[in-house]
């Protein structure tokens, strides 16, 4: 199934980047090190400024199952559908027909994640599709890799692809260029980002780095934010990958005063290595934390329910590379 060989695929990029950096880690001083590990591993970093403002993905995304409904041949609709309050339970021997699902999809920027910068509603359908319900249904509910193997499972991929093309074009309208911020700094010469191999980064990859002023109106994460506006037109520094994990990477400083580069200042490609096959390489995957996932109840027969919540996280995981993001929890 595709999504298995998305988690393999996530799985091999983390333990061949752990293997090559392995070898060099010697090369690297300690301090360096323990923040990359820092970083890597998601724990708490010491602060200079409000916490709030050194985030450590690019944006929030709420998702949100409006309905996950099947039809029989009878013409009989089993499932759930939240705007019209429909929840049926399956519990009797059908032969489903067709399916259909909906959702809603919600993206923020970290700093401000309770001002959406897209939401959309997209949705799926399929027919003629054979699923007695009486047997898969239980199966599906016991076992998320039975329930990849099921139409359940098409419909939610499919279901999601549309949702997320939607948000990526709504996106596109607001974003500028990629970028991440300085989370941390091991010395002046070491700046340590929380993206790496995950997101497509490799050793010798170039990036400026340029000092920001964060305009809120009040009280820094307290209140609403504003914009997020550079200090300088010309880099403070430029930074060259050096070293690298999954999920963080040191960037050397190789120009400008590393002395001066602040915490949570911005990262942005000035230029990146050319791909194995010797292709230009012109962008990087952003950042996704998940704030949320929801969804109606998929009942089966009163008694026991399908973990839609968990099942549509393991697919998102899975497809949201296809659109230019990755997970970042």
């Amino acid at each position: 199934m595709k999504v298995l060989k998305g988690k393999l695929g996530l799985a091999a990029i983390t333990i061949l980047t752990t293997l090559a950096v392995g070898c060099s880690d010697q090369k690297f001083s300690n301090s360096t090190q323990a923040l990359l590990s820092k970083v890597e591993s998601g724990k708490t970093l010491e602060y200079t400024r409000p916490q709030c403002e050194v985030p450590q993905s690019n944006y929030d995304l709420m998702t949100n199952v409006i309905s996950f409904e099947m039809t029989s041949k009878g013409g009989v609709s089993f499932g759930f559908d939240l705007i019209k309050g429909i929840f049926k339970a399956f519990g009797i021997s059908l032969d489903v027909e067709s399916g259909q699902m909906a959702m809603q999809m919600d993206m923020a920027d970290t700093l401000s994640p309770n001002t959406p910068l897209a939401n959309v509603v997209g949705g799926a359908k399929m027919k003629k599709f054979s699923f007695d319900a009486s047997i898969n249904m239980y199966q599906a509910a016991l076992s998320i890799d039975y329930y990849y193997k099921t139409p359940l499972s098409e419909l939610t991929q499919n279901t999601l692809r549309n949702t997320l093309q939607a948000l990526n074009a709504q996106l596109a309208t607001t974003q500028s260029a990629w970028s991440t911020v300085v989370v941390a700094k091991a010395s002046n010469l070491d700046m340590i980002v929380p993206v790496g191999a995950l997101a497509g980064l490799k050793v010798g990859d170039v990036f400026k780095i340029y000092n920001v002023q964060n305009i809120w109106s009040g009280a820094p994460c307290e209140s609403q934010f504003i914009m997020s506006r550079k200090s300088t037109t010309e880099a403070v520094a430029v930074g060259q990958v050096v070293q690298l994990m999954s999920g963080a990477a040191d960037l050397k400083i190789i120009s400008g005063n590393g002395a001066m580069v602040d915490q949570g200042a911005r990262v942005e490609i000035q230029s990146l290595q050319n791909a194995d096959n010797g292709s230009q390489r012109t962008s990087l995957l952003r950042s996704v934390h998940i704030a949320g996932v929801t969804s109606g109840k998929l009942d089966v027969d009163g008694k026991t329910e399908i973990d839609v919540v968990s099942y549509l996280k393991a697919e998102i995981q899975a497809i949201v590379r296809e659109f230019g993001f990755y997970i970042k929890n």
